[in-house]
């Protein structure tokens, strides 16, 4: 009698788990359905955004599956980790065989640009500068400065990074700043779509007839629709912005785009500016550079540097922790 009760028992919870299997498989594949309308909805595109997490899942899903000797749920188990694994696929093959840009021209010297968001909130200045440096970037890019952190870093590389350019927020999370070893020709605050959110474009100046224009930027999270829209319209108008001023100099633009790799807007923003991403060749599968927990399940790629086609990228590197959710990228 108890041995029945028993085999009843473990019954019901086998029961239990695959009723609770086949649920979220139908919730996991409702979720990829909509990362097709990413284009337009600010939830979908979310979705689009946590792709790596959603194979992770439906990994799991199609390992209970087979915990639990579930005909029902193992096939479309499968079926499932390969849809939602497609697009992952399909960018590695593509970008692994590129090599971060179409060609590049031996007559432009090399140069190495290191892009980091420090976390306005962060007081850890002495990580901080060691993740900048970590590298040796010859120029770097920092995001949601605040009047602090300039201070510490005009202070503490005005030897080293002699040209200096910020833009602090106090009140906010959009300060920006430059810091670097090569002459700055020209450098100016520009602004796509809200004034206050500041990027910045400097023409580094190798020789007199050797110039690279580089471009820092900070998109707003698209956490809801007015700010999916407005992130949207933000890479709309720097793609047009590059469209118009790459017959000058060779571009790079570097910063915290708020996307990653597996929406479609960031294929769109890459196809209207004729920008081509560092993430090809040996770095076509990104390591992350932001992190609710420090677990590649909880992060997400979201710090980028892209160039014109006559400027090709030989290197990444992404830094450790340094007290900020994001990391940094050279």
């Amino acid at each position: 009698m108890n041995l029945n009760q028993t085999q009843r028992g473990e019954n019901r919870v086998i029961g239990f788990l695959r009723d609770l299997v086949a649920l979220l498989q139908f919730l996991a594949a409702c979720a990829l359905l909509l990362t097709f309308v990413a284009r337009h909805w600010w939830l979908a595109d979310l979705l689009a955004n946590l792709r790596i997490q959603i194979i992770a899942g439906c990994a799991l899903l199609l390992l209970m599956a087979c915990m639990t000797f579930d005909r029902r749920s193992l096939f479309p188990g499968i079926f499932l980790l390969l849809f939602a694994g497609w697009p992952l696929a399909g960018h590695m093959i593509s970008h692994r065989l590129g090599d971060g840009s179409v060609s590049s021209n031996v007559d432009v010297p090399s140069i190495s640009i290191c892009t980091i968001n420090v976390l306005s909130g962060n007081r850890r200045m002495d990580d901080i500068a060691t993740a900048m440096v970590e590298h040796q970037p010859d120029v770097i890019a920092v995001l949601e400065v605040t009047s602090g952190h300039i201070h510490d870093l005009r202070t503490r590389f005005q030897t080293v990074y002699p040209y200096q350019w910020f833009r602090a927020d106090d009140r906010g999370n959009f300060g920006i700043g430059l810091l670097s070893r090569i002459p700055f020709r020209t450098v100016q605050e520009v602004v796509f779509n809200d004034s206050r959110i500041p990027s910045v474009e400097a023409e580094l100046q190798f020789s007199e007839a050797q110039l690279l224009t580089l471009i820092a930027t900070h998109t707003l999270p698209p956490m809801g629709p007015t700010a999916f829209a407005h992130r949207n319209q933000h890479l709309a108008m720097l793609a047009e912005h590059v469209v118009d001023t790459a017959s000058r100099n060779p571009i790079v633009v570097v910063g915290d785009l708020n996307l990653t790799p597996w929406s479609p807007v960031y294929d769109d923003w890459l196809q209207n500016s004729g920008l081509n991403s560092a993430l090809a060749g040996p770095y076509a599968f990104p390591t992350h550079t932001w992190y609710r927990f420090p677990s590649m399940l909880f992060g997400l790629c979201l710090d980028h540097c892209c160039a014109t086609p006559d400027v090709q990228c030989s290197e990444r590197h992404v830094s450790g922790d340094f007290g900020s959710d994001h990391r940094a990228v050279t």
